[in-house]
C-alpha cells in the first residue's frame, strides 16, 4: 500500500491539530497552576527536604530487583523508586524481556524485599506477550514459595496468596499506536496514580518507536519528547514510583578529521532521540551483545561508577550468569 504526497501532508497537518489541543489543555493548566504560584510560594520553600532526610528515604527504600544480581549491584540493589531509568539496545537483546521481569517483579511482598506494588506497562512496539509474561510470573511464586518454606506461617501465607494470576492482575496494560496516544496517556497518568496509590513502576516499551516516523518537523518532535518526559520525572517523584524506559539504537555517522572525506567517515550506534534526552534520565543502562553473550553497560548515574556485567535469559526470565549455573547444578 502507497501513501501520496498530499496524504502524507493532510496526516501532518491533522496531527499539528492534535497536538494542539494536547499542548492547550496542558498550557491552560499550567496558566492556572502560574496564577495561585505566588500564594504558595512560602508554602512550597517549606515543604523542602534536607540532604540527610533525603539520603535516609533513599536508603530506606526497596528497589525493583532484575534477578540478575551483577546488574543489581550496579544500581545499589535494583531500580530506584522515584527515579527514571532507561535501558537501550538493539532488537533482540533482551530489553522487553526486562520489561517483562521488572513488571513481574514489583508484585514481591516487602518481606521479600520488594516494593509490593503494581506496574503501568505501555506498549507501544506490539511486543507484550502474556504467555511469556505468565512463564515468568510462575517462576516468581515458585520462587517465593521455596524461601518461604524456611520462614514464618505468616509469610507463607504471602508467599501462598501471591499466585501467577494475581501477579499478572498487578500489571495494568496500555496498548498505544501513535505518538500522540502516548503523550495523552503519559500526561493522564496521574489521574490514574491518585486513584491507584498502589502503583510502584511504570514501564515504556518503547520510548523511542511513536517518535521515529510522521514528523516533518523534528522540533515539535523534541518538544514533544522533553515535555513528556519532564512529565514522567515529576510523575516518579511525586508518587514514588519507578519509571523504567525502553529506548532503541541508532546509527550517527561522524568524521574525527573534520573534512570532507568520506572515507574518513565512522558509523556507530548511539541511544535513540538525541541528545537532549540524554540529560533527562536518571540511570542509562544499555544492552549489548560480545561475544556471543548479553551484558548490561551502566552508562549514565549519578551515584555509581561506569560498569559492564554479564546477564541471560532463560525461561524464567533474566538471570545472572552464575545464578543460571547453580540452578542447573541444583
Amino acid at each position: 500500500m502507497t501513501t501520496n504526497d498530499d496524504d502524507i501532508n493532510n496526516r501532518i497537518n491533522d496531527d499539528s491539530d492534535a497536538v494542539d489541543q494536547v499542548t492547550t489543555t496542558t498550557t491552560t493548566t499550567n496558566n492556572t497552576t502560574t496564577s495561585n504560584t505566588s500564594s504558595n510560594t512560602i508554602k512550597e520553600l517549606n515543604d523542602g527536604m534536607s540532604a540527610l532526610d533525603l539520603l535516609l528515604k533513599e536508603g530506606g527504600q526497596n528497589r525493583i530487583i532484575t534477578f540478575c544480581h551483577d546488574i543489581d549491584s550496579t544500581l545499589n540493589g535494583g531500580i530506584a523508586l522515584g527515579k527514571l531509568t532507561e535501558f537501550c539496545g538493539v532488537p533482540g537483546v533482551g530489553k522487553t524481556q526486562m520489561a517483562f521481569q521488572l513488571a513481574v517483579n514489583a508484585s514481591i511482598p516487602k518481606e521479600f524485599f520488594g516494593v509490593a506494588g503494581k506496574a503501568v506497562y505501555i506498549d507501544s512496539e506490539g511486543g507484550y506477550s502474556c504467555t511469556r509474561l505468565r512463564e515468568i510470573a510462575t517462576h516468581l511464586s515458585n520462587h517465593l514459595q521455596e524461601i518461604a518454606s524456611e520462614r514464618s506461617e505468616k509469610e507463607r501465607d504471602i508467599a501462598e496468596q501471591l499466585s501467577p494470576d494475581a501477579i499478572l492482575n498487578n500489571i495494568f496494560y496500555y496498548r498505544v499506536y501513535h505518538y500522540l496516544e502516548q503523550v495523552a496517556l503519559v500526561n493522564q497518568l496521574s489521574s490514574f496514580l491518585e486513584i491507584n496509590r498502589d502503583v510502584r513502576l511504570i514501564i515504556v516499551d518503547s520510548i523511542t518507536y511513536p517518535f521515529r516516523k510522521d514528523f516533518a518537523d523534528m522540533g515539535l518532535r523534541t518538544r514533544l519528547l522533553l515535555s513528556m518526559a519532564q512529565n514522567l520525572l515529576s510523575i516518579a517523584e511525586k508518587y514514588n514510583v519507578a519509571v523504567v524506559v525502553m529506548n532503541q539504537l541508532t546509527t550517527k555517522v561522524s568524521n574525527n578529521n573534520n573534512n570532507s572525506n568520506n572515507n574518513n567517515n565512522q558509523t556507530i550506534l548511539v541511544p535513540a532521540l538525541g541528545d537532549a534526552w540524554t540529560h533527562i534520565c536518571t540511570y542509562r543502562m544499555i544492552l549489548y551483545w560480545k561475544d556471543r553473550k548479553r551484558f548490561c553497560h551502566l552508562y549514565k548515574s549519578p551515584s555509581f561508577k561506569s560498569c559492564h556485567v554479564p546477564y541471560q535469559i532463560d525461561s524464567m526470565g533474566i538471570r545472572g550468569i552464575e545464578q543460571q549455573e547453580e540452578e542447573e547444578q541444583d
